[in-house]
């Protein structure tokens, strides 16, 4: 047992250094970055990991996806919720989506350093593609199926009314959306929230369609 948590510390400080040297790499002043969408900022890996494996233990992942096996992180900067998923929840397909250019290729960067490293045990899963979430084209060009989606995950900027409207006219009923948010407060008027997993001083709030 304390070998098998042995390697799990390894691999997360190995996953958590390939996005703190590329934070390192592309900084320049405030660690954010504004987008056309929104903007970006970087979290710690290990939070993230911290976050979804209380989801996990939540039985969140399990409960609604009723044979999906897909998640989409709507704006996903550099790529690091989808390393994390990929970690906690390996079994799922996790597709990010990123409009900014720079963004997108710093995304596809890291997948490629996690793979070759052998940090993530199945990156056939992994892909990130270039548009904007709160369009059908671009799902339709990912070669996305919406029917097979069980979560869409975001970092509240500004957009998520939107894409709480876009998730209730474009995926299977029953999808989850789930923000990621210091507000506490924070609430959607589209959707109905169900559930509010806090840790490290960060929440999910999971929303259901």
């Amino acid at each position: 047992m304390h070998q098998l948590f042995s390697r799990h510390g390894r691999r997360l400080k190995a996953l958590e250094r390939v996005f703190v040297d590329s934070e390192a790499r592309h900084r320049q002043g405030l660690p954010l970055r504004i987008t056309a969408l929104g903007q970006w900022v970087p979290m710690p890996h290990t939070v993230l990991v911290a976050l979804l494996t209380d989801m996990k233990l939540h039985d969140v992942f399990r409960r609604p996806l009723l044979g999906r096996t897909t998640v989409v992180d709507a704006g996903t900067g550099d790529g690091r919720v989808l390393a994390a998923l990929a970690h906690v929840v390996p079994e799922l397909d996790v597709v990010g989506i990123e409009s900014d250019v720079g963004l997108y290729h710093r995304a596809n960067a890291n997948l490629e350093t996690l793979t070759r490293n052998r940090l993530v045990d199945r990156p056939e899963r992994l892909r990130v593609i270039r548009g904007d979430y709160r369009r059908n084209n671009t799902y339709e060009l990912g070669a996305i199926q919406r029917s097979r989606v069980g979560f869409v995950f975001n970092y509240p900027d500004g957009n998520q009314e939107a894409l709480a409207q876009f998730v209730v006219a474009s995926f299977a009923s029953g999808t989850k959306l789930c923000l990621l948010t210091h507000d506490s407060e924070l609430r959607l008027s589209t959707l109905e929230l169900e559930e509010h997993v806090v840790s490290n001083g960060w929440a999910w709030s999971i929303y259901s369609s």
